[in-house]
């Protein structure tokens, strides 16, 4: 029997009791460009079983511009690990020569690889990506790690030869290898998503000769032997590099780029960094994997790159006392230019400190978002501050927001305070918007949250047009 026959079987007896309804006999109607678009967005199990409904949808599954395959939605879970892979590959190949369509927006493929077995398979669906025009190739080979019988293997190495003949714009690969000789170029490529992806110090550099117009590059938990990430480009708009230590040796990052727009940097651990001409940066991420003190000294060297974006989502950590780093101490990194900033915080003394130089030292910001850090640890307790200790340690730090937003809300003492506080100074303020913990929720009683809520409406503002909303 057929791989597709006998993944789509289940479906065909009520397929066979169907009878449309007026409702869907009008869908039959519609054009088959409309169609076409309707089952692009199903997963290509059910684009395929959508051939059983009428002569008409038939074959309209080949020419569907997104396909879409990943192993855990087609394959049932009873076969053994290896015989699912060889199901799903199988499959793939099967709709792939089914397929009419002359050319392919995106095509997705989720497999458990294994090069021994199956390196020939992947080779044929790149060479089927050749045929199509591809725009966005997503390969996934990484595998899932939950299941018992998954093991590390040799990752798949892309045939470079093939991307160069294809036309591929969008470039994604999980659990990967590209090693081309320096005379490839790949001129179509704008965009490349690396994730556990085998890389070395040349190989980001080479990169971008490789790809002369890329425009837009992820770095995700990358391996192998780079230890200094040097990206030099006159192109690049977006940069995110995630999830990245390397214990007892030293790393770098090095960026030139000024066209760059966009810079995220979450998790990944370097000794050194360094930012040169990012005059263009308008946005910037810049997380850790804690809100610790440890993470201070990486926070810092990126942080004083970044004074004058305009919009920054950050952990708080303006509130460290620490010696002065390389000459500039925190204060003097704390930006002016910031309209938007989001804080990953708490409510200590430190991180309250940190909010009050935020304050005093952006005079543009107008919209904050406070995500609050929620404890999870029953041993910490959290000191509750007076309105007093909070006038005194926010005192000279003028209010210029227009708008606040707090996450994660539990409506404790202590956020109380602090808005009470901001209503009380806010002279600009125009809208407060609270948006519950989900996991707060649980432990605060519902008419404690109706009570707080309605203390801060009735509380006096210096902005009588400031409101206050509860999501």
């Amino acid at each position: 029997m057929e791989v597709e026959e006998e993944i789509m079987n289940k479906g065909v007896k009520e397929t066979m009791d169907w009878k449309p309804t007026r409702e869907e006999n009008l869908i039959t109607k519609l054009p088959d460009h409309l169609l076409l678009n309707i089952i692009s967005f199903l997963p290509i199990k059910d684009a395929i079983n959508t051939s059983l409904l009428s002569k008409k949808w038939r074959f309209l599954w080949t020419l569907t511009p997104n396909l879409d395959f990943d192993q855990r939605l087609i394959i049932p879970q009873n076969p053994s690990f290896s015989e699912s892979r060889k199901l799903f590959a199988n499959f793939i190949d099967r709709a792939l020569l089914l397929y009419q369509g002359s050319s392919i927006q995106r095509l997705r493929i989720w497999f458990d690889f294994d090069p021994d077995l199956f390196e020939s398979h992947i080779d044929s669906w790149i060479r089927f990506e050749i045929r199509r025009n591809v725009i966005e190739l997503d390969l996934d080979l990484s595998g899932d790690m939950r299941d018992p019988e998954f093991s590390y293997t040799t990752p798949y190495f892309l045939n470079e030869a093939s991307l160069i003949r294809g036309s591929v714009r969008v470039l994604k690969v999980c659990f990967g290898g590209l090693y081309p000789p320096p005379y490839y170029r790949f001129p179509s490529i704008t965009t490349v998503h690396l994730k556990q992806y085998a890389l070395m110090d040349h190989t980001i550099p080479d990169l971008f000769t490789f790809c002369p117009q890329l425009e837009n590059l992820v770095l995700d938990s990358v391996f192998g032997e780079m230890l200094h990430l040097k990206i030099c480009s006159a192109k690049l708009k977006t940069l995110s590099i995630m999830n990245y230590e390397r214990d007892g040796e030293i790393t770098s990052v090095d960026i030139l780029a000024p066209n760059l727009v966009s810079f995220s940097c979450i998790n990944y651990i370097a000794d050194e960094y360094t930012l040169k001409d990012v005059s263009s940066l308008e946005e910037a991420v810049v997380l850790f994997p804690q809100q610790d003190d440890k993470f201070f000294p990486h926070w810092s060297k990126i942080i004083k790159f970044l004074g004058h974006v305009r919009s920054l989502k950050v952990q708080n950590l303006w509130g460290m006392q620490h010696p002065q780093q390389n000459g500039e101490c925190s204060e003097k990194i704390c930006p002016s230019k910031f309209r938007y900033l989001e804080l990953v915080t708490g409510l200590s003394e430190m991180e309250l400190l940190g909010i009050a130089r935020i304050l005093r030292l952006s005079p543009n910001l107008e919209i904050m978002v406070l995500q609050m850090v929620v404890k999870t640890d029953d041993n910490v307790s959290q000191e509750i501050y007076t309105t007093d200790f909070l006038e005194k340690l926010l005192t000279g730090s003028p209010i210029c927001l227009k708008k606040l937003k707090i996450t994660s809300f539990m409506a404790t003492d202590n956020e109380l305070e602090l808005l009470k506080y901001l209503l009380k100074y806010g002279l600009t303020l125009e809208k407060i918007i609270l948006v519950p913990s989900k996991t707060g929720l649980a432990s605060v009683p519902p008419q404690h949250f109706a009570e707080r809520f309605q203390e801060l409406q009735a509380f006096p503002r210096s902005s009588q047009s400031a409101e206050i909303l509860l999501f």
